[in-house]
């Protein structure tokens, strides 16, 4: 079996094909994120979980942080006020396709850390600005794509 890296936007049934290659033997990782219940009671987003690493989506985090170091927040009617961008909501953020997301010398030793374990499968929505700073750790890896009709995955 080949490793593989598992793309998509969020509602778009990454989950879903995170959760088949689980079930086929393949590394996820050693923190699985637990079941999301979506904050609404009897409301499952992913009811078999994301099947999303803690420590990946924090790699991808920490090669996120330098390009979104703070963020604005409405105050009233006025963005005036500026906080830190909360840790974990970078994968909705907009970045321009002209930037550049590098990767730094401990960073690059997490990585080589998860991709170590054969074969792997990791999913985060992140990895649609981080995947360059990971190509180097994947060796034959596959990229897995998914895609959904946009007006049924923004409806979700």
């Amino acid at each position: 079996m080949r490793s593989c890296l598992v793309l998509g936007s969020g509602r778009s049934g990454t989950s879903m094909l995170a959760g088949v290659l689980s079930g086929a033997g393949f590394y996820m990782g050693s923190e699985l994120l637990p079941i999301d219940f979506g904050g609404q009671p009897g409301r499952q987003t992913n009811p078999k979980g994301t099947f999303e690493d803690r420590s990946v989506n924090a790699i991808n985090e920490d090669l996120l942080e330098p390009l979104f170091p703070r963020w604005r927040l409405p105050v009233g009617r006025s963005w005036a006020r500026r906080r830190t961008l909360q840790r974990g909501l970078r994968w909705a953020s907009a970045l321009p396709p002209s930037v550049e997301v590098r990767s730094r010398p401990d960073v690059d030793e997490r990585i080589a850390e998860h991709v170590s374990h054969e074969p792997f499968c990791f999913k985060d929505p992140r990895f649609c600005y981080t995947l360059p700073a990971w190509r180097p750790h994947l060796r034959d890896a596959v990229l897995l794509c998914v895609f959904r009709e946009p007006e049924r995955t923004a409806t979700r």
